[in-house]
């Protein structure tokens, strides 16, 4: 059961989160070769907000490019992989994610 007020606290945080890295993306800007839909971060065509909140939550259990692990989770059913790339690059603000896959 959820206390009175939690899930609408938890919506409030990350809203605001969401907020502060626009914010943040808007004063830093993208960087050259980086496509103009990167930076809006909202969740891609065909993924809901909880979709991409659960890929965050999935990025940093299993970690970035742990494809098949996250598909195996069974926590986003029916996103591929190619799909789950694409999402990343949207929350992380940048195509290329090589950086991220140690």
């Amino acid at each position: 059961h959820t206390l009175p007020g939690v899930a609408r606290s938890s919506t409030r945080n990350t809203r605001k989160m969401a907020e502060q890295k626009q914010k943040i993306a808007e004063l830093n800007g993208p960087k050259i070769g980086d496509a103009r839909s990167l930076w809006n971060f909202t969740p891609s065509p065909g993924w809901s907000r909880d979709e991409a909140h659960a890929l965050r939550v999935c990025l940093k259990k299993f970690g970035v490019g742990r494809w098949m692990q996250i598909v195996d989770s069974g926590v986003l059913p029916g996103k591929q992989i190619q799909q789950l790339n694409g999402q990343t690059q949207r929350l992380l603000g940048q195509q290329s994610l090589a950086e991220y896959s140690g």
